[in-house]
């Protein structure tokens, strides 16, 4: 699945796409540059002209970054592959883990699961005048 969106990224990039990731790596990396110049950085104007670099190649020959593109795309679904994984284990590690200790803890069954043997049918009686006709018009 991995691969194939890689391929995917590889085979399918439109010049709009392209001039696209031009600009927005022009002015990334042009915001960068302000920031080492007001920071003091010698640097600055280095990185400022590689951002004249990709602004302007993005603007006039777009195709030329393809290469750049598809390896920086390809960069970008790994990493959201991999922090995807990241994120929900540490969902569940500090979410549900917990709650679901405390849970078992404190000896509570919120979903009444709980087998009754001497319960004929787990069936709950439901008053009929509480269903109200007029709840279900309209759905959406």
């Amino acid at each position: 699945m991995l691969l194939q969106e890689i391929k995917h990224i590889a085979l399918q990039s439109t010049t709009k796409q392209l001039r696209e990731f031009g600009i927005t790596m022009g002015v990334v990396i042009g915001l960068v540059s302000a920031y080492l110049y007001w920071s003091g950085n010698a640097a600055w104007q280095t990185v400022a002209a590689v951002a004249g670099v990709f602004a302007a190649v993005g603007l006039v020959l777009p195709v030329v970054l393809k290469p750049l593109y598809s390896l920086w795309m390809s960069f970008a679904v790994v990493m959201g592959f991999v922090m995807t994984r990241v994120i929900l284990t540490l969902l569940f590690s500090i979410v549900f883990v917990p709650v679901g200790l405390m849970i078992r803890l404190l000896r509570k069954d919120p979903l009444n699961e709980r087998i009754e043997p001497s319960a004929k049918t787990y069936w709950h009686k439901r008053d009929p005048s509480e269903f109200d006709p007029r709840s279900a018009a309209k759905q959406y």
